[in-house]
């Protein structure tokens, strides 16, 4: 099995090396952190910057989930993967990790959909309404995504309440998984 965190923090110590104007932000957002959840958390609170809630009441939601949730500690992983095996751009999972909004918007997403799945609907569909403000990506937390999902560009992402979005999906910026019109029941793409 691949050891992301540690290719991470290795990738970390070559960055530094070649950009040492970034040491004290690398440090500061991965290896001063013990895992990568741990890192994931504050670096995707840090950047969601939720105007009403405190970044430390938004960790402490993201912190829950993760524990909560397999599914979300196996996400983050195989969506990192799925990143370096099918984009060019990526050599590494440093990149994907740090600027990819496509990796964001779906680790947070998966943090919504939690809430949502968990009848806390209101704060999955505030961190909605903050994800798609942040990244410019729409996912009602009610979708159901799978693992090793890749999301390129990601801009213009909307994916409806009842869509399913399986394993191993990539996708371009500006798609659009909406309604068919019904009004009731079964109403976006699978």
């Amino acid at each position: 099995m691949i050891n992301i965190w540690s290719q991470i923090l290795s990738d970390v110590d070559k960055t530094i090396v070649k950009e040492p104007i970034l040491k004290s932000f690398l440090q500061k957002t991965i290896s001063n952190h013990d895992n990568l959840y741990d890192a994931t958390v504050n670096y995707l609170t840090n950047k969601l910057n939720f105007e009403f809630l405190s970044e430390c009441e938004v960790q402490t939601i993201f912190r829950e989930a993760i524990k909560n949730s397999d599914f979300i500690k196996e996400a983050i992983t195989q969506d990192l993967i799925a990143i370096k095996e099918r984009d060019p751009a990526s050599k590494n999972y440093l990149d994907p990790f740090l600027n990819f909004k496509g990796f964001h918007s779906l680790i947070s997403y998966r943090v919504a959909n939690w809430l949502w799945n968990n009848n806390r609907p209101q704060l999955a569909l505030l961190f909605q309404s903050q994800i798609s403000k942040t990244f410019a990506v729409d996912i009602h937390p009610g979708a159901k995504i799978g693992i090793r999902v890749f999301f390129d560009h990601a801009t213009s992402i909307v994916i409806g309440e009842t869509a399913v979005v399986g394993n191993d999906v990539s996708m371009l910026h500006e798609v659009t998984l909406g309604g068919t019109g019904n009004h009731t029941g079964d109403r976006h793409p699978k």
